[in-house]
């Protein structure tokens, strides 16, 4: 019994771009979206996260043109090997 969605790597991070803009900062940060699924999505961020944090995520796709901002919460946090954080 599979008990999570499909998660499907992003692998077109070229043409593929996320960002993060905090509630409280109007300026966004780039971060890395290494897979998504109906629930949620991976993250490498160089700032530091808490569970429970909320921020903006955007998402946009050069070709086809399309983009999409959602509220997000971080739901778990890992660190990276090197640098930032995985969420």
């Amino acid at each position: 019994v599979q008990r999570r969605a499909p998660r499907y790597d992003v692998k077109c991070t070229d043409t593929i771009k996320a960002s993060i803009r905090e509630f409280d900062s109007a300026v966004p940060q780039t971060v890395e979206l290494s897979n998504i699924s109906e629930r949620g999505a991976k993250l490498r961020v160089a700032d530091s996260f808490s569970v429970k944090d909320s921020f903006a995520l955007a998402i946009e796709v050069e070709e086809p043109e399309y983009s999409v901002e959602v509220t997000a919460k971080v739901c778990w946090v890992s660190p990276v090997m090197g640098d930032g954080l995985w969420l």
